[in-house]
């Protein structure tokens, strides 16, 4: 067994005793970051290069695709004047929740970064690229980085905190031996982590075929069929009927409500008080426990009319569009911000049957409406002329009863496989971050 000793560096503690610390700013020739548009240029989907941000890198992969805007080819010279890319530089996230990195393979030629993303030219003297972008994702190294950041929506890492920050330095020969065991390694984890997520992926397919089949066709298949006249949903039973949205909403103002727009909250975010804001995080995460802002009773009573209740349906109207849910019981009176829209549903539909019939997570009906309508601009956002128009098919209110129930029954069992399957992908990422930490600081002999 080698012999250890104490590095002086909390997130390395003990390391070979060969082994030596560097600061990090020794350990480079260059850091430098790429541009944000402000008055600099214009992002587009149209141009042909593609301008990265810190969300299209992840586990050492550059993502090239519809998910990165783009830039022409001025801005593009423009940045890369700044950033000055090159083949063996490391992109690296200035803001994470976790240390995301990636080795340029090639000099860029369709694509630059943008001034969130770090680039760093290793000093080759002292450092194998590779294995310098291990060190950069360990999460005891990234973790020490975010102590001191800074921000409030997104925590930021500064250069000079990085600059300062002190790094394990293993022999230059050691590096390499150490980087391919890790590439070998963690090859071979993402294999089996993305056969895994694969696997979860074609399960909620399944579920959600399951369920656009049962809130569009029923649970008969020897029931007689109709054309409903949407192209999304098809033929439905001949009793059931086909029926926009605003005949499912109630009469009055409470019956469809967008939030208060920016005018009527100004400055009303940062009080103190009982009523929570509830947004579209709640919505998304599912999760109405989230306490971020609050209102006093005074504003409260102000903008009574966006009060939210136990059975509203809040839909997401920018962004994540074709998702909805039931208020739950049990949360503190609050008021919706303006990207919620909320509906009470009258005594024609129960408020399950109608969000497995319109989320886009369950069923495909609604979001294919949604397009077609808006013109394929819905990430403009939703609206209420929009959402008033889609079409649901609407059987008697015994048959959502039943139908509920089945849904719940079936998504009960495929909902325990993929949380199985999510479970050991959640481990393999611990054991993969566990043995990245291993390696870099010489507690795992290779």
């Amino acid at each position: 067994m080698r012999e250890m000793k104490d590095s002086g560096v909390e997130w390395i503690g003990t390391m070979p005793q060969e082994w030596n610390t560097i600061h990090f700013w020794q350990a480079i020739t260059r850091m430098g970051t790429g541009l944000n548009p402000r008055d600099n240029f214009l992002l587009t989907k149209d141009d042909e290069l593609f301008y990265v941000t810190i969300r299209n890198f992840k586990d050492g992969k550059l993502y090239l695709d519809d998910n990165c805007d783009r830039i022409s080819k001025k801005a593009f010279a423009i940045i890369q004047e700044r950033s000055d890319l090159r083949k063996g530089d490391i992109l690296f996230a200035s803001i994470s929740k976790e240390g995301q990195a990636y080795v340029i393979k090639e000099d860029p030629e369709n694509w630059n970064i943008n001034e969130s993303v770090f680039c760093i030219r290793v000093n080759k003297r002292y450092y194998y690229p590779k294995f310098f972008y291990y060190v950069l994702i360990n999460d005891a190294f990234y973790s020490s980085l975010r102590i001191d950041a800074t921000g409030t929506t997104f925590q930021s890492i500064k250069q000079n905190k990085l600059r300062t920050s002190i790094i394990v330095h293993p022999p230059l020969e050691m590096q390499t031996l150490l980087a391919d065991y890790l590439n070998l390694k963690c090859a071979a984890i993402d294999n089996i982590i993305a056969k895994q997520e694969q696997i979860i992926e074609r399960l909620k397919e399944y579920k959600s075929s399951i369920i656009t089949e049962a809130v569009t066709k029923g649970l008969d298949s020897r029931v007689e069929m109709k054309d409903s006249g949407i192209l999304s949903i098809g033929c439905i039973p001949k009793h059931w009927i086909a029926l926009k949205l605003k005949y499912l909403f109630e009469k009055g103002d409470n019956g469809l409500k967008i939030g208060p727009f920016g005018s009527a909250m100004k400055g009303k975010t940062l009080e103190q008080g009982p009523y929570k804001i509830y947004n579209q995080a709640h919505l998304i995460q599912n999760d109405f426990s989230l306490s971020r802002h609050f209102v006093s009773e005074e504003t409260f009573n102000e903008l009574k009319n966006y009060e939210v209740v136990p059975g509203d349906i809040l839909f997401s109207m920018m962004g994540t569009v074709g998702k909805c849910q039931i208020m739950p019981q049990g949360y503190p009176k609050g008021i919706m911000d303006s990207h919620l829209l909320k509906a009470r549903l009258n005594d024609r539909i129960l408020p399950e049957f109608f969000v497995y019939a319109y989320d886009k997570d369950y069923s495909y009906q609604a979001i294919s409406q949604l397009l077609y309508i808006s013109n394929g601009t819905i990430m403009n956002g939703l609206n209420s002329s929009i959402l008033k128009n889609v079409v649901i098919a609407l059987p008697p209110m015994e048959e959502q009863k039943q139908i509920i129930k089945y849904i719940k029954s079936y998504s009960e069992k495929i909902d325990k496989r993929i949380a199985k399957l999510s479970t050991m992908v959640e481990k393999l990422n611990i054991y993969k971050k566990s043995l990245i930490y291993e390696v870099v600081t010489g507690k795992k002999e290779v």
